[in-house]
């Protein structure tokens, strides 16, 4: 669980690269974004990540978008561009984390249960290599990543 000063820098950075998606696809059109939040007792509200959509399937605006943020931040926030939508989001804010925890439990009490991760976006595979047995749907980025094992 984060802090309340790791809770206002995460709110601080989320700032700041909505600040930079702002200057960045202002000139490009098209765009669209948002920040969604959660809640937490003992914090209250947190935001938690930035998505940005183009609207014109702009994968190439969203390229740029990508890059600008990763220039301020460098690895202090995770991206995943999947098609027309671009997720920005602190590191500690990873499926792998949730994943690896819920193992971790379920394995306590059966340390043989098999654990079958599924997932369609290369952004899975994060929590996905955790698992025992790997699912992903014909037609999704990561089938397409593997695309030339078809062959």
């Amino acid at each position: 669980m984060q802090s309340h000063a790791e809770t206002h820098q995460t709110a601080a950075m989320l700032e700041d690269a909505a600040q930079v998606i702002e200057a960045t696809a202002k000139p490009l059109g098209g765009y669209r974004w948002r920040q969604v939040d959660g809640e937490a007792p003992e914090l209250g509200a947190l935001p938690l990540y930035l998505t940005v959509k183009h609207s014109n399937g702009g994968e190439a605006a969203l390229r740029r978008i990508k890059s600008a943020v990763e220039a301020r931040f460098g690895s202090d926030l995770v991206m995943a561009l999947n098609d027309n939508n671009l997720t920005i989001m602190p590191i500690w804010l990873g499926k792998q984390y949730a994943v690896a925890h819920l193992i971790a439990q379920f394995r306590a009490q059966d340390p043989d249960l098999p654990v079958l991760g599924i997932g369609d976006s290369l952004s899975d595979i994060g929590f996905m290599h955790l698992c025992d047995f790997l699912v992903t749907p014909r037609g999704s980025q990561i089938a397409k990543s593997l695309g030339s094992l078809e062959k």
